[in-house]
C-alpha cells in the first residue's frame, strides 16, 4: 500500500493539529471516487472535504481562488505548461517566510495585544484577521485625519466602510 507523499506531522500541525497526512492513501470507494484514506484512525478525505478544507485555508490566508478553466484541450495543455514553468523557475529559490514580516510588524504595532513570544499561541485564521483589522483600523485613521485636516481627502467622497473600524472595505 503506498503512502500518500505530503508533509511531516511537524511540518502541518500548525493548521492541521493531529492530523498525520504521511498516514493517508489513495483508495477508491465503490462508486468510483479516489479519496484519501487512513485505516488507523478511519478517517476519509473525499472531494466535498478537500473542498472544505482548502475553502479554509484559502478564507484564514486572505487568498482568492484561481478560477481560470481551460474553455478546450489545447488551452488547457497551455495553462498545465504554463503552471510547469511557474514550478520549475521557482523550485530553486530559497523559501521566503510571508508570516514573518507580518508578525514582526505586528508586534511592533501598538494596538496589537501579542508580543513576538506569545503571537505564536495564536491561531493563524485570528492572527490574519488581526492583520486585516489593523490594516483596515490604520487606514480609517489616515483617511479620518486628512479629511478633518482641511488639506487632504474630501470625506464625502470616501465608502463610510473604509471610514469604520468594524467593517472591512473590500471584504466579502
Amino acid at each position: 500500500m503506498t503512502r500518500y507523499n505530503t508533509f511531516d506531522i511537524n511540518e502541518s500541525k500548525i493548521i492541521f493539529g493531529d492530523l498525520n497526512f504521511t498516514s493517508f492513501h489513495l483508495m477508491m470507494k465503490d462508486n468510483e471516487e479516489i479519496v484519501l484514506y487512513d485505516d488507523l484512525s478511519q478517517i476519509t478525505i473525499d472531494r466535498s472535504i478537500y473542498e472544505i478544507m482548502v475553502d479554509y485555508l484559502r478564507k484564514s490566508h486572505r487568498i482568492t481562488k484561481n478560477v481560470e478553466k481551460a474553455m478546450n484541450e489545447t488551452t488547457r495543455l497551455v495553462l498545465l505548461e504554463e503552471a510547469k514553468e511557474q514550478y520549475e523557475s521557482s523550485k530553486d529559490t530559497k523559501f521566503k517566510s510571508i508570516l514573518l514580516p507580518l508578525i514582526s510588524t505586528l508586534t511592533n504595532m501598538e494596538g496589537f495585544k501579542y508580543s513576538w513570544s506569545t503571537v505564536w499561541d495564536m491561531k493563524i485564521n485570528a492572527f490574519m484577521d488581526s492583520v486585516t483589522s489593523i490594516l483596515h483600523i490604520k487606514n480609517a485613521d489616515l483617511l479620518l485625519s486628512s479629511g478633518y485636516s482641511g488639506f487632504g481627502v474630501d470625506l464625502k467622497k470616501i465608502n463610510k466602510t473604509e471610514l469604520s473600524y468594524f467593517s472591512r472595505a473590500g471584504e466579502d
